[in-house]
């Protein structure tokens, strides 16, 4: 028993080491892209192309609040911000890719023929919008009570479907992975309130023209 406590015990530090980075990577840089990092997909220029739903998402008025408010309590805002958006894209199937300021980058995979209706792009739009809808409640809840009132918040999401890119993309010693889209969608959400399977035009319809009145 001597002879192979420790192999053992070196075994099992090794799975618990593992598993702490991949908690970490799953935090920091979300699941698929966590994964492809400890498969040492490492390599600067390394990327997939996939189908999928991307959603770019920002607080409106977040300058002029930056402006009226401490860094501590804009950080406190951020956060409180972000709550009500991580959990409904995750519910949905989407991964959060990046945070920048008060922007959000997220994707939403579409599967290949796999059998899989759930990863259709039909399906995947339907459950953005479904996302989108509890991100824009959760939103509208929100408030913080600073020195002078109390603050209210409103954000605008973009959507667009199509190919990506998905991987490394960086300096030589500093990636980041992220996806790019050709032609990705910036525009301000619009005023369409129609669930995503009631649109016509087919299923290139049915994400381009995903406008939920967010503002």
């Amino acid at each position: 028993m001597r002879a192979i406590a420790a192999p053992f015990a070196r075994l099992g530090e090794i799975f618990a080491l593992r598993r702490t980075a991949a908690v970490l990577l799953d935090t920091y840089v979300g699941n698929q892209a966590g994964e492809r990092i400890l498969a040492g997909q490492i390599r600067r220029g390394h990327a997939e192309s996939m189908q999928a739903a991307i959603w770019l998402s920002d607080l409106r008025g977040f300058t002029a609040l930056s402006d009226r408010l401490s860094p501590q309590v804009i950080v406190e805002i951020l956060n409180q911000y972000f709550d009500c958006q991580v959990p409904a894209i995750r519910k949905h199937g989407g991964e959060i890719l990046k945070f920048m300021g008060d922007g959000l980058l997220a994707v939403f995979p579409i599967s290949e023929d796999d059998g899989n209706s759930n990863g259709q792009p039909k399906q995947v739009c339907a459950r953005v919008l479904d996302a989108a809808r509890e991100a824009r409640a959760g939103v509208d809840a929100m408030h913080y009570l600073s020195r002078d009132a109390v603050e209210r918040f409103r954000f605008g999401v973009a959507l667009h479907i199509g190919g990506v890119l998905f991987g490394n993309i960086g300096g030589s010693n500093r990636l980041d992975f992220t996806c790019i889209a050709r032609g990705q969608s910036r525009r301000e959400a619009g005023e369409d309130r129609r669930p995503a399977a009631s649109h016509g035009g087919g299923v290139g319809g049915v994400c381009r023209s995903l406008r939920l009145r967010l503002d």
